[in-house]
């Protein structure tokens, strides 16, 4: 159960990073 906890808090971790980096390359005009 405790790991299953911790992964799903890895997960939602990634999900956060991936959503932040995805907004960051998503801007109109970065180049």
């Amino acid at each position: 159960m405790t790991d299953l906890l911790w992964f799903n808090h890895l997960i939602k971790d990634n999900q956060i990073k991936l959503h932040t980096v995805y907004r960051f390359l998503a801007k109109p005009n970065r180049y």
